[in-house]
């Protein structure tokens, strides 16, 4: 009499901890039964053997770059535009505007955007991220302030972004409509799309 042997075919069932069990579809006695370490060779952030998806866990970046730092790594002269320029390789700042808006003063150290010149400030992540938020700390002068739509921004403020860009604008706390936003501080939290 000859003994008809099954060969054993290996099943994985994810465990939802970044783990998966081991067993065999027969349900015998697997030799390798047991938990072990979800694997993904192919960089997909998907399992090879069970099919579940990995998390990333990726820790947001945060970047804070001061405008007087900014001008001496790129030499930026006095009373030049600076229309624009990156905060690192993720971030990009652009401005539109007048003859004014994007202008730097080593009085004050201050990168500048103008209410008289309808200047904004975009500030645009690189393909495949996101900015969380973003914060910017300024000066003022003639009432000036910083505004996201018609939503008044002061300095120091945290704005939560979500999203690729954001741009901002200078509004005005009075009746005037020469108000300046004097920029002296720039920090982004970004993050990969997931």
């Amino acid at each position: 009499d000859s003994t008809s042997q099954v060969e054993c075919v290996e099943v994985y069932t994810d465990n939802g901890d970044g783990t998966h069990t081991v067993g065999c579809i027969y349900g015998c006695n697997y030799p390798n039964a047991g938990n072990e370490s979800h694997v993904d060779e192919d960089g997909n952030n998907v399992c090879d053997l069970c099919k579940a998806e990995i998390a990333t866990n990726v820790e947001p970046t945060t970047i804070t770059v001061k405008i007087s730092e900014l001008a001496i790594e790129n030499e930026w002269q006095n009373d030049k535009k600076y229309d624009s320029f990156n905060l690192d390789d993720v971030i990009s700042v652009s401005t539109t505007g007048g003859q004014y808006t994007g202008k730097y003063f080593t009085s004050g150290t201050n990168w500048r955007i103008y209410q008289t010149d309808k200047g904004t400030m975009t500030f645009k992540a690189a393909e495949g991220y996101k900015i969380v938020s973003i914060k910017i700390t300024y000066s003022v002068s003639n009432n000036g302030v910083m505004v996201q739509g018609t939503e008044q921004i002061s300095s120091g403020t945290p704005v939560e972004v979500n999203g690729e860009s954001i741009t901002f604008g200078v509004g005005n706390t009075g009746t005037k409509t020469n108000g300046q936003v004097r920029v002296t501080s720039i920090e982004v939290i970004y993050e990969p799309i997931a």
